[in-house]
């Protein structure tokens, strides 16, 4: 996942249908990407973001 200043966080997952829990937070990004508006996207509670390492 990529936030507005383009810093990556890595989030695992398990399946390919865990993908639908961050759909949000990848049309945000895409959003960006393109030039578009951007609503405020709170990330899902339930995520447990792993950061990269360096």
């Amino acid at each position: 996942m990529f936030d507005e200043n383009k810093v990556e966080t890595r989030i695992p997952i398990e399946s390919s249908e865990d993908i639908y829990q961050h759909a949000d937070h990848l049309r945000t990004t895409v959003r960006r990407y393109l030039g578009r508006p951007v609503a405020v996207v709170e990330p899902d509670a339930g995520a447990s973001p792993v950061p990269l390492q360096a």
